[in-house]
């Protein structure tokens, strides 16, 4: 994936992360800007859905382990179980920071199984599904989409980060199940790419050197190595170019910087050295 963005102005950055951004103004300053980021998380540890007397005591949990912090804006999961008796079941996804949400109490009767994905925008809600049996596949390709029980809305804002937790009650005797597969999708603002600058004297003399360094970081909690990075950081007036040293080439004319390839977890730097002219 090709990346370009400036100290001066933000580029639109495809499945990129919060930028952190510089601007040289007597010397240093800074400012963020922020894109989505869509991540998704599997669950295929089958497990039996077991039945209990006294109501949801003896669930079926599956935990999601989420390693990227974002600010989330949307939240949706899908389920797909065997059960013989759907009307028996109560659903939940319960977030990182403690809030739980039900995704369906009891709904379907005697209507068998359930593959359904969990989204607010969809046209129905989960209680109008009640005329048919789901089929089950083990795949992430959902049957049927339905808004949940409880609005999955109250996520939003929170930190991705953590465990999340899907919890399956069977509220009855005589019908058992299977849990076949769950799959999280969590859409938010957060961090991949950064980038931070220094200077070496906060307040130089006219006609003394002075040089800046640029890093840029690809998080290690990225999903992507970054191909074809450029960063431009156009030289303020009163400052003149001699070299720059370290990753990649300097364009003094235009201010890019040509960072190249840049891994996961990885960084790279280069200091721009010139002399103070006014």
């Amino acid at each position: 994936m090709r990346f370009a963005f400036s100290l001066s102005c933000i580029r639109s950055l495809p499945r990129s992360a919060t930028v952190f951004y510089a601007v040289l103004a007597v010397f240093l300053s800074s400012s963020p800007a922020a894109a989505q980021i869509s991540q998704n998380f599997a669950n295929t540890t089958t497990g039996t859905i077991s039945e209990t007397v006294t109501p949801c005591t003896n669930t079926l949990k599956r935990t999601f382990s989420v390693p990227r912090s974002l600010a989330l804006t949307d939240v949706n999961i899908g389920v797909q179980l065997t059960h013989t008796f759907r009307g028996d079941l109560i659903l939940s996804l319960t977030s990182p920071a403690g809030t739980k949400r039900t995704l369906e109490n009891q709904i379907g009767a005697g209507r068998d199984n359930l593959n359904v994905l969990f989204d607010d925008a969809a046209s129905a809600n989960i209680s109008t599904h009640t005329a048919s049996n789901d089929t089950t596949t083990g795949t992430a390709a959902y049957q049927r989409t339905f808004s949940p029980t409880e609005t999955l809305a109250a996520f939003n804002g929170q930190n991705s980060s953590g465990t999340w937790t899907l919890e399956i009650c069977d509220n009855a005797t005589d019908d058992t199940g299977n849990f076949v597969r769950a799959d999280l999708y969590l859409t938010g603002t957060g961090s991949d790419l950064s980038l931070t600058k220094t200077v070496s004297a906060a307040i130089p003399a006219n006609g003394s050197s002075l040089s800046y360094t640029l890093t840029v970081t690809n998080a290690g909690s990225s999903s992507f190595a970054i191909t074809g990075l450029t960063v431009q950081d156009s030289l303020p007036t009163g400052f003149t170019y001699s070299s720059a040293s370290g990753t990649g080439s300097y364009s003094s004319g235009t201010g890019v910087w040509s960072v190249g390839n840049l891994a996961i977890g990885a960084s790279a730097s280069i200091t721009i050295i010139g002399t103070v002219s006014a």
